[in-house]
């Protein structure tokens, strides 16, 4: 079961884990356990717009954005569209102990934005592959108050001393029933 507190961390024992130059992997169709379903650019099934992909989130700029479609077929609602998107992410850098996250919203569209999500951890070298994660969060993402768009979320912190080389981000429910998740930028630090 993953734990988290409400209990403030000191900033200065924490740092970013994942960087702009970090390779971000697109998943979607995957939930906290499964295996990861490979996301590729479009604007369909399973995608997300070329110029809004993954590594926006990591690029410091709250003009950019990631956006995920999952589920989503066009004229025909599943209540799922955006859900059980994300990304896996292998930082250039040793082992790290995540300590906590928060979100930036991105530019439009308050109803795409990631409500609960889960955080997982691994030190496997097949990231395909759902027994290589451990779960270490699952709760809200800290913009159950809506901050406005291209605004900062509440941080939100893990309870968790196990050190990983990777870690899976998973959107599990969005704000409102839209077609898409989608979020400026994702931090998640720790030591």
């Amino acid at each position: 079961t993953a734990i988290t507190t409400a209990t403030p961390i000191q900033s200065t024992e924490c740092f970013s884990l994942i960087t702009p130059n970090d390779i971000i992997n697109p998943i979607w169709n995957t939930k906290a356990g499964g295996n990861s379903f490979p996301a590729s650019p479009g604007y369909g099934i399973g995608q997300y717009p070329p110029h809004e992909g993954p590594q926006n989130a990591f690029d410091l700029s709250v003009d950019t954005k990631y956006l995920s479609f999952g589920n989503d077929v066009e004229g025909d609602s599943t209540g799922e569209e955006g859900l059980h998107t994300g990304f896996y992410v292998t930082p250039n850098r040793d082992l790290s102990c995540a300590q906590g996250f928060y979100f930036t919203t991105a530019d439009d569209f308050p109803e795409r934005d990631p409500m609960m999500i889960t955080i997982e951890g691994s030190y496997e070298s097949n990231l395909t592959l759902g027994s290589s994660w451990n779960l270490i969060y699952n709760g809200p993402s800290g913009l159950e108050i809506d901050p406005g768009r291209k605004s900062t979320g509440m941080d939100k912190y893990i309870l968790d001393e196990q050190w990983f080389a990777s870690y899976r981000v998973l959107v599990t429910a969005i704000r409102d029933q839209g077609n898409a998740t989608q979020y400026s930028q994702f931090h998640l630090v720790g030591k």
